[in-house]
């Protein structure tokens, strides 16, 4: 990038005021359909958050945005501060000509200004780890609720995963919409007091909680 350019960078957290010009950044980006559940979903995102994304402008005008949203996490007896960096975006017209770049870069040293311990990333894995992020393996494990064949008969779901005797309840598809919160309820009485558990902070626009050190 040329030196005149970087001179008429620059780059900021993200106020209210920057919801919509924050939105139309990923919505061009990504050539998101229109009223599709993902254009719903990074518009609601946009209003919500604005003051979770930093902000690249150039010229006045905001070209570049990224989402960094903060978790506090148990390992062992200490607490630790994770980033998570999502919706890395640059309007079309300054995509190949390392905006993007400078907007990681300065993403990276916001969150070491701010005394973030380590970061997850989601994306194209040559790209980013111009950045210091390194491949990662996800591990799951996939329980498939459909029917069963066996032999000529079908064994239904209901009967697959019958509740025990005495507990009532059924089991159902999972729903986002309406089981998202309790989701999240279930998974921190899960791994509550487990070494990387989740802290919940409630309010993702509030300051840094503060870590607890290990000894």
């Amino acid at each position: 990038m040329r030196a005149e350019n970087m001179q008429r960078l620059n780059f900021r957290g993200g106020v209210a005021d920057d919801a919509e010009a924050i939105f139309e950044v990923m919505e061009k980006s990504f050539r998101v359909e229109k009223n599709s559940d993902r254009w719903h979903s990074w518009y609601n995102l946009a209003i919500r958050d604005a003051e979770r994304f930093r902000v690249l402008e150039h010229r006045s005008r905001v070209i570049g945005v990224a989402l960094i949203t903060h978790e506090r996490l148990c390992i062992g007896s200490c607490e630790i501060i994770k980033g998570d960096v999502g919706e890395v975006s640059v309007l079309p017209e300054f995509q190949g000509k390392e905006y993007g770049s400078a907007l990681m870069h300065d993403v990276v040293q916001w969150m070491r200004d701010n005394n973030y311990d380590i970061s997850r990333l989601g994306g194209y894995s040559i790209f980013y780890r111009r950045f210091g992020y390194v491949p990662f393996p996800r591990r799951l494990v996939e329980f498939p609720i459909e029917p069963a064949n066996v032999g000529a008969n079908i064994i239904s779901i209901e009967e697959r995963f019958r509740s025990p005797e005495g507990l009532r309840g059924k089991v159902r598809p999972y729903d986002a919409s309406r089981d998202a919160v309790r989701r999240g309820e279930l998974y921190q009485l899960f791994n509550r007091e487990r070494s990387g558990s989740i802290v919940r902070d409630f309010n993702p626009n509030a300051k840094l909680p503060k870590k607890i050190l290990c000894p």
